[in-house]
């Protein structure tokens, strides 16, 4: 609670200068608030001050560390060189007690909007009896200015309504969001008997916990309810303040511009993604020293979601999940969950890489681009290692070239078969690739397939029995354990030019994504065939540039299927059974979405730059 006569925030002009001070004059830093908003993304503001006391801008990323649950989680900061972009709901009480002050009120709220600046964005709500939005969040001072004359004081006060219209206008904007409320009375339905609100208090102390949205309150005079308005504040985390007479009301919406336009922010993603609801606590180190406590409270929904950056338009593409449906490996960074949503490794490396399969909790497997680099790596600890490319094959037995330098480009879910590539360039062919049969350390065959210019290897996807499927300029090859090839399909032949491809775990079915970019394009993006190379069914799914992901279970029962209208999972007939469609097609990229599914029916799939957890065998 503050009151006008006296002020915790001193008020200062901010004449934001980027990177005001350096870090190097940066004194202290003071820990104010944490969002959870996006979540497993953790925000956390702060302001910053030089030994004098003056606002010090930014603080230097490498010099904050945080920590969760005793362990240290990678700092991140955002690419801005000026204040958090705040996202203000400016909401003034109209009912009839606020005749007598209503004009000094519209004169604060106007030096209010003029202290905005270029990062700012302010929406206006009056509220009486009802409440009515003005207009909605704009940087045009003039515009906002314009509205207010529409402002009247009449009728009751519907206090509760207004905030939690401020709260789910605000909620989903970037930036720092708050609401800032100015009454001067209470909800007059606050006990069911009046012209006030629909929403009861209890319902709003709900939203407040959930929001992590802060709402400042503004109460005017004596009538303002102080344990309402003190409760409200407390539990957004924000603040309250009073004042006795109208002409303070200036003031306190400066001291408030003042401490938003103040704060900067970094951000990090927790290890524990468990959404079960919990409140959590993190502490933050700047120069080695204890900054501060923050906490913040995980949602609470059955299935959890996952992302790794605050960019949307940083997809997540590749996804691959174990054949049991426990752990979930991820291509860009490559990483390690499990179905509960925790994190147990990572490689923070957004690096170039069109393919992930994940054969256990501590085994991967990566496909880097277009061309022969694949990796595996494992587990240990808490980081992904990679292992030598050589890993299975330098003992294994069998006629190969154990002098060529073999990449492994694919490996079967069960993780028995592993699909090497070399690149030779001889007379005959530029790629040659082999057969690994990992449990007997054994080369099954080693063969090349295709030469032209543009021949590196695409997609690739292998069975627990041994089949190899893969891509060399958009044509598909399919080779059994012992090497012989069960069919070629060349892209100018078939009409199709193959860019996703996955294979059931016995070999006998696969799904592929296809492009258009073919002279007579079928209506169809997404192609199901038998082990024969036999067209078994066709789906239409939209995609950006071809790359939205296909997955297939590997006992063969699940088909699934991303593309820009969401996910979805067919039978084994090419019958639809499942799927999550989006009001609003994603953003348009070249960059695709990814999909994976398990035996049990467990799913996950990408849409932009978050990861979906779902069954779809729930109800």
């Amino acid at each position: 609670m503050k009151r006008i006569t006296v002020f915790a925030l001193t008020i200062f002009s901010i004449a934001f200068i980027s990177l005001a001070a350096s870090s190097q004059e940066i004194s202290t830093i003071k820990l104010e608030r944490a969002d959870a908003k996006d979540f497993p993304l953790v925000y956390f503001y702060y302001t910053s001050h030089t030994s004098s006391g003056e606002y010090a801008g930014m603080a230097f990323i490498d010099d904050v560390k945080v920590f969760e649950a005793g362990r240290e989680e990678k700092v991140w900061g955002n690419d801005e060189d000026h204040h958090v972009p705040a996202k203000l709901s400016i909401i003034i009480d109209s009912s009839g007690s606020m005749k007598n002050d209503m004009t000094t009120v519209i004169t604060a709220v106007e030096n209010l909007i003029s202290q905005m600046d270029e990062y700012d964005r302010i929406q206006l709500i009056d509220f009486d009896s009802t409440v009515r939005v003005i207009n909605n969040f704009t940087d045009n001072q003039d515009e906002l200015r314009e509205s207010l004359p529409s402002v009247r004081a009449n009728g009751g006060t519907a206090l509760y309504d207004s905030i939690l219209k401020g709260i789910d206008n605000v909620r989903n904007m970037e930036g720092m969001r708050a609401v800032v409320v100015l009454t001067d009375g209470k909800d007059e339905n606050a006990k069911g008997d009046g012209p006030g609100s629909q929403a009861a208090f209890d319902d709003l102390k709900e939203r407040l916990s959930l929001s992590h949205v802060p709402v400042f309150c503004i109460g005017l005079g004596e009538g303002a309810e102080k344990e309402t308005l003190d409760a409200i504040a407390e539990l957004s985390k924000g603040e309250a303040y009073y004042v006795s007479e109208v002409q303070d009301v200036s003031r306190v919406y400066e001291d408030i511009i003042t401490y938003v336009h103040s704060l900067c922010r970094f951000f990090y993603v927790t290890k524990n993604g468990v959404c079960d609801g919990t409140e959590r606590e993190f502490t933050v180190r700047f120069r080695r020293k204890d900054a501060g406590t923050l906490a913040y409270r995980a949602p609470k929904r059955k299935y959890p979601t996952y992302l790794f950056t605050d960019r949307k338009d940083n997809f997540v593409q590749y996804l691959s999940i174990t054949e049991d449906g426990q752990y979930i490996g991820v291509g860009e960074p490559v990483t390690f969950l499990n179905f509960k949503g925790e994190r147990l490794a990572i490689h923070w490396d957004f690096s170039d890489v069109n393919q992930v399969n994940i054969i256990n909790e501590a085994l991967i497997h990566v496909k880097a681009g277009y061309g022969w680099n694949g990796y595996a790596k494992k587990m240990e600890g808490d980081k992904v290692q990679d292992l030598p490319d050589d890993e299975y094959c330098k003992n294994a037995s069998g006629d190969f070239h154990k002098d060529w330098e073999w990449r492994p480009v694919g490996m079967s879910p069960n993780g028995s078969y592993v699909l090497y590539c070399a690149r030779v360039r001889d007379d005959r062919f530029n790629f040659y690739f082999m057969l690994l049969d990992r449990e007997n350390a054994a080369v099954l065959w080693e063969k090349g397939f295709y030469k032209a210019e543009f021949d590196e290897p695409g997609p690739t996807a292998v069975s627990n029995t041994g089949i190899s499927l893969f891509t060399q300029d958009y044509n598909l090859f399919a080779v059994d354990k012992n090497g012989t090839e069960l069919f070629r399909k060349m892209w100018d032949e078939a009409n199709l030019r193959f860019q996703r491809i996955a294979i059931t775990g016995d070999g006998t079915k696969f799904i592929i994504r296809t492009d258009k970019n073919v002279d007579d394009p079928p209506e169809e993006d997404v192609f199901v065939f038998n082990g024969e190379g036999e067209k078994l069914w066709a789906v239409k799914s939209p995609s950006n540039e071809y790359r939205d992901g296909v997955s297939v279970s590997p006992d063969g029962k699940y088909f699934a299927v991303n593309s820009v209208w969401g996910p979805q999972v067919f039978d084994q007939n090419g019958r639809l059974i499942w799927e999550k469609k989006l009001e609003q097609r994603i953003i348009e990229t070249d960059q695709g979405t990814g999909i994976a599914i398990a035996n049990n029916g467990h799913l996950v799939y990408s849409l932009c730059n978050r990861i979906y957890f779902d069954n779809i065998n729930d109800k």
